[in-house]
């Protein structure tokens, strides 16, 4: 969710963090180490994953009689996948298109900002979250760390509204560093590559509706995410780079499948099932269907590079099936 990427940078600015040293994201895949030391689960979260309605691939085409096609691309947020060379059939997809769609444009993303910056209500709650009081010592060690890297301590962090303490937390500390020093993450690469070639870019939602998305999410819901976040016994970058290797991999539903999993090691199996289906919603499935009012005029007229996150694109709820719904023929490419 390219949203927040933006909120975590307005974070670091809001609060004074700067880019000290912009380190290069490392990290392990804790995926293919599944796969080795827990082969059984790994082929259950794997067929789980493959079982879901297009949950593979990233590049699809979207075709309707009458019409030029038009293309889909589903993205990382993320630095790295910003730095890697396109596919040519992408790349001709991108620079040939008449019209480029995106989650957010950068007018929106500034709007966002200026508010973040000008408003300390809009992310601050007069009272204590709740959050910091439920870490066990032992956590609490582990989760300084995580907090002061984003120039926060536990007064400030008890202070932000959960939503707003989930988006800090969501990335790991170096990409936030080498976003700051300027390095791009993969949608604003594409957006730049589109600007470069002429072609016009457009948002498919502004920054409150996608904002909706978290702060509609229960308070308590927010809270189990953060604690998720927290509580997880593995290093954000590996988290992070076992994320982007099955989006290289084109294993999209493999990603929301094995965060699943994970989830349940930290926030329990029970709330981990009541959890997550409310997260898709709000921030995938509902927004999918928001979209479409966009997204099905102009790709009746055709020749559209429309770019968001790969998540986006899978399941019965999924852009691609809400797509062929309305008459499109949808093709997978990669």
């Amino acid at each position: 969710m390219r949203l927040i990427t933006t909120f975590i940078l307005g974070v670091a600015f809001w609060f004074g963090a700067t880019a000290t040293a912009a380190a290069q994201c490392a990290g392990s895949d804790l995926f293919a180490a599944l796969a080795r030391d827990e082969p059984q689960r790994h082929a259950q979260i794997l067929a789980k994953a493959r079982a879901v309605p297009n949950g593979r691939g990233k590049f699809w085409r979207v075709e309707r009689p009458g019409s030029p096609p038009s293309w889909l691309f589903g993205t990382f947020h993320d630095t790295g996948a910003g730095a890697d060379a396109l596919a040519p059939p992408v790349e001709r997809a991108l620079t040939g298109a008449r019209l480029m769609l995106v989650e957010l444009t950068d007018a929106e993303e500034a709007k966002m900002q200026t508010r973040m910056t000008t408003d300390p209500g809009f992310i601050l709650s007069p009272d204590d979250n709740g959050v910091i009081a439920q870490l066990t010592e032992d956590e609490r060690a582990a989760a300084a760390k995580r907090l002061a890297e984003r120039g926060l301590n536990f007064e400030i962090a008890a202070r932000l509204k959960p939503w707003m303490l989930f988006t800090s937390l969501a990335l790991p500390a170096c990409m936030i560093r080498e976003a700051q020093a300027g390095k791009p993450i993969l949608d604003d690469m594409l957006a730049q590559r589109a600007g470069a070639a002429g072609v016009p870019v457009q948002g498919l939602e502004t920054y409150g509706e996608a904002l909706g998305a978290l702060i509609d999410l229960p308070q308590s819901d927010m809270v189990a995410m953060v604690l998720d976040l927290l509580r997880s016994p593995y290093d954000e970058q590996d988290v992070w780079r076992t994320s982007a290797g099955l989006y290289r991999a084109g294993e999209i539903a493999a990603i929301w499948e094995f965060s699943q999993a994970e989830a349940q090691k930290t926030i329990g199996a029970r709330q981990s099932a009541a959890v997550f289906p409310r997260f898709e919603r709000e921030l995938l499935v509902d927004r999918n269907r928001a979209w479409m009012k966009s997204l099905v005029p102009e790709m009746e007229d055709g020749n559209v590079f429309a770019a968001f996150g790969a998540l986006h694109l899978v399941g019965d709820a999924g852009i691609v099936e809400l797509l062929r719904a309305r008459g499109f023929t949808v093709t997978r490419l990669d």
